[in-house]
């Protein structure tokens, strides 16, 4: 069972214009709220996105576009809110599956990461281009968000036995069993 996206705008390729299509978005709070527990944010103050939607390949779909998004993340040392601005553009194709060139699980696959019009399958006929967006989105998100004076301090306890030397290291261990075996 396939869950309904939380920004949703779904164009059918029979429906599209010769010339194609410009679509402007712009998420909702309830539709922001969804999309941040998704993402794993804390919130998603804004999100808006344009898209030239237009034919390709006589029954395919080409998409450009590009988005804008204000987010607020937990920093991975503190904890603590941090806010970013995130934009990018982005370019995706699809097809039909049954105009895809079939994969043959046996054979080498060559990928090309130069190759920009590697198509998707298109979704019984159409596309979504929030979900698109919110995909795009998802990857241009700071994985690792620092707070600008965050600085990670790992913790040593000092037992007051060791001089200030841990002798529960990996290499202490073994340097003490060297000795057991002298």
């Amino acid at each position: 069972m396939s869950r309904a996206p939380e920004f949703s705008y779904r164009l059918e390729v029979q429906d599209l214009p010769s010339k194609g299509v410009r679509v402007k978005l712009e998420a909702d709070e309830k539709e922001r709220a969804a999309l941040a527990k998704r993402l794993g944010l804390i919130s998603l103050d804004t999100f808006k996105a344009e898209a030239e939607v237009k034919p390709w390949r006589k029954s395919g779909v080409s998409v450009r576009g590009h988005f804008t998004a204000e987010v607020t993340q937990s920093c991975v040392v503190t904890l603590e809110p941090v806010k970013d601005k995130v934009a990018d553009a982005f370019e995706a194709y699809f097809l039909p599956e049954s105009e895809m060139t079939p994969v043959n699980p046996q054979a080498e696959i060559h990928v090309d990461l130069d190759d920009a019009h590697d198509p998707d399958p298109l979704d019984e006929g159409g596309i979504d281009v929030g979900e698109l967006v919110t995909e795009h989105l998802s990857l241009a998100i700071n994985p690792y968000p620092r707070k600008g004076d965050a600085e990670f301090s790992p913790v040593v306890e000092d037992d007051g036995k060791t001089d200030g030397k841990r002798e529960d290291n990996p290499f202490a261990v073994l340097a003490k069993l060297r000795r057991q075996d002298d």
